[in-house]
């Protein structure tokens, strides 16, 4: 059987059976038993059922044409020479090479003997016909010839065609198939017994057989009795032998039945020998497919490659319609679908679609992976899984209508990281040796995904911490920018200009809390919107002239019992449409041109506080789109607002001491002017007052009293 992969159909290494090798077998038990004719079935795991592999008779030489037993004199004159060895035409062609097709000669079990049969010695007839005399009959160790048989068509011989297939207890090979026992039968109480069943037409060929041997192949169970196991024996296949006369020398007997269990044994052990073989050849083959996967991470470090070699294996291994890889992601909690194939055709972008959910919205994937940990296989169509129908859809389609289903378990360590799920159109396709490997095959790639996983963090860790100092270097330039200047406007509007273009906002205004602190007053814009009705532009750039500093003052925005004094105490938040239309309805005319002209989607607000006193707001957004800024951007909002409201501060208290200082040099003038006037107003009195004062001194004791009344007088 094949199974669809990317590369083209592969066939399925357990379809492959050793025909000429099972020719020859079968072709000697005929000759042991003197039949007629013999067909060999095997088991088919991929349908559960037994498959007729072969069907030989001997070769016609007069018809040249496989048929029944009722042939020509000629023929079965031909037959007798092949078992007498008198001379006859037969091939020049020698026998096919068996070395390389079959066990080698010292690991098979040798031939049995050439022991007579019931005692007497047999004679052979090849044909029912009337006219045939009975010939000697060889002894039954007797060997056809590989030349001497030929492959039955079923347009010749209905019975037991190639190809058709038995479920258990259906016909002749079923019935053996289940019950496990070697049985003789006469061709009318096989007619008897099973055309009682409505379904089953027996054929008719022209020379029906008269009696069946027909003998299961079961498994040896020698090495499982080594190991003191008692195991149930497999049944590997049934042989059909059948004969077309009715001479009492030559049928069959309920006594053979033990002798053709014993022959079969022979068989079996060439075909589990085979079946070694061929299973030791897999497991080379499975062995150097994991090692290519196991190869795949270290030589590239691509996920898809990893994935795709997953799906190429699985498929060489079990028949695989559908896949499905799961994974969960532990650091941000979710589980996302990695890798899907749906009817043999990839789910293509899987990876960049919305499919991410948490354990709480996939319950059952959850409880199977994380709390079970094993392997889980289910018949759909046969058994009711309605307890798992979220496993049996999602990205890779439904899967209810599917013969076989597994979950294997991503293990790493005692954690389940994730899980493999495959589905088949074939019954019983995935077989317990088969899973072994798949389980090994799961252990691979979840490594490999893991380190995938890992390779990929450090990359993004890598770049969001470039990302991250680059951002920061901006912060830093920004701070030193805001930090340096004392003068209040030229620090708002580089504020402003700065934390627009940090997050990328079109437009980012600041808007300071009035004196009276009833409502929010503008002070910066930066950005570009709609105009004024005079054509003027409502938020010009840091460029404009002092005119727009004028301008801007006109926008105010209620604050006192608003929306906005609830959310203030909030470190940061967005006012939505709705919102903005509640203040526009308290605002005056250019809040109101302000928060319903500029297309407000999503505003992101983030309060400027001095210690635990609001100095303003800081609104940045961009028109006619619903943003939400990333955590880095709002972190740089709030660190470059905390450091504004600081250097607002600063730059108000740099003004007021330049005010204070003004006055005091005003009050310094003043007192030299002061000064300079009393001097020059004292001077001519004091001069008056100094000499008369001198004249009292020296004259003190020639002048008389009336004098010195007069200058005291004076003075």
């Amino acid at each position: 059987m094949s199974t669809a992969t990317w590369g083209g159909p592969e066939l399925q290494p357990d379809d492959a059976y050793p025909l000429l090798l099972l020719r020859r077998l079968l072709q000697e038990m005929m000759g042991h038993f003197a039949a007629s004719g013999g067909c060999m079935a095997l088991f088919d795991e991929n349908i559960n059922q037994m498959v007729v592999r072969l069907h030989l008779q001997p070769r016609r030489v007069a018809s040249g044409v496989s048929g029944g037993s009722g042939s020509s004199t000629s023929a079965a004159q031909t037959s007798r020479h092949h078992m007498s060895g008198d001379a006859a035409p037969l091939p020049s062609s020698p026998l096919p090479n068996l070395t390389q097709l079959s066990p080698s000669p010292s690991s098979m079990p040798a031939p049995p003997p050439p022991t007579p049969v019931l005692g007497r010695r047999p004679t052979r007839v090849l044909s029912t016909d009337a006219t045939t005399t009975t010939a000697a009959r060889p002894k039954r160790s007797s060997i056809l010839p590989m030349e001497g048989v030929e492959d039955v068509l079923p347009e010749s011989y209905p019975l037991f065609p190639v190809g058709a297939a038995y479920p258990s207890g259906h016909d002749l090979i079923g019935k053996v198939w289940r019950t496990g026992e070697a049985l003789v039968m006469r061709h009318e109480d096989y007619v008897s017994f099973y055309q009682t069943e409505p379904e089953k037409n027996i054929p008719r060929p022209e020379t029906p057989p008269t009696r069946y041997l027909v003998v299961p192949i079961k498994e040896p169970t020698l090495p499982e009795e080594v190991r003191g196991k008692k195991k149930q024996p497999e049944i590997m296949g049934v042989i059909v032998l059948y004969q077309t006369t009715a001479h009492a020398e030559t049928t069959f007997h309920q006594r053979h039945r033990q002798e053709a269990v014993q022959y079969v044994e022979r068989i079996a052990l060439y075909l589990q020998n085979d079946r070694l073989q061929r299973s030791q050849q897999r497991s080379a083959e499975y062995l150097h497919r994991l090692q290519e996967i196991s190869g795949a991470f270290p030589a590239s470090a691509r996920l898809n490659e990893l994935l795709e070699r997953t799906y190429q294996f699985a498929s060489s291994v079990v028949d695989v319609s559908s896949l499905l890889l799961t994974f969960f992601d532990r650091d941000r909690n979710r589980i996302y679908d990695l890798f899907a194939v749906r009817d043999g055709q990839r789910v293509e972008d899987l990876p960049n679609s919305a499919n991410t959910a948490s354990p709480e919205e996939r319950p059952v994937w959850w409880h199977v992976t994380q709390n079970g940990k094993h392997t889980l296989s289910l018949a759909p169509t046969q058994e009711p899984v309605v307890e798992y129908d979220e496993l049996l859809t999602g990205a890779w389609g439904d899967q209810h209508q599917t013969e076989s289903f597994l979950l294997l378990p991503m293990k790493m360590f005692n954690r389940v990281v994730g899980s493999l799920c495959l589905s088949s159109k074939r019954p019983n396709a995935y077989p317990p040796e088969k899973v072994l490997v798949l389980e090994t095959m799961v252990q691979i790639i979840t490594v490999g995904i893991e380190n995938v996983h890992l390779y990929d963090q450090s990359h993004v860790s890598l770049r969001e911490a470039k990302e991250r100092a680059e951002m920061l270097a901006a912060m830093n330039s920004a701070l030193q920018s805001i930090s340096t200047v004392l003068n209040v406007n030229e620090l708002l509007y580089k504020f402003v200009e700065i934390a627009g273009r940090l997050v990328q906002a079109e437009i980012c205004a600041f808007f300071q809390l009035a004196p009276e602190k009833d409502e929010l007053v503008a002070q910066a814009v930066y950005g570009l919107t709609k105009f004024w009705n005079d054509g003027q532009d409502l938020l010009p750039p840091r460029s404009s002239n002092q005119t727009h500093g004028e301008l801007f003052k006109l926008i105010h925005l209620p604050f006192k019992d608003s929306l906005l004094e609830k959310k203030a105490a909030d470190s940061f938040f967005y006012l939505e449409p709705s919102e903005a239309e509640e203040l526009a309805q308290h605002s005056n005319e250019g809040g109101a041109i302000f928060l319903r002209e500029t297309d407000i989607q999503k505003m992101l607000v983030v309060p400027v506080v001095y210690q635990t006193e609001l100095v303003g707001v800081l609104m940045a957004y961009t028109p006619k789109q619903r943003r939400t800024f990333r955590p880095n951007e709002i972190g740089m909002l709030l660190a470059i607002c905390a450091q504004t409201a600081s250097a607002i501060r600063n730059a108000q208290f740099f003004e007021q001491i330049n005010e204070a200082y003004a006055e005091l040099q005003r009050l310094d003038s003043l007192k030299d002017e002061f000064l300079v006037t009393a001097s020059h107003e004292l001077r001519t009195p004091l001069s008056a007052i100094s000499g008369y004062s001198s004249l009292l001194k020296r004259q003190s004791g020639r002048i008389t009293p009336q004098q010195i009344l007069r200058f005291a007088s004076k003075i």
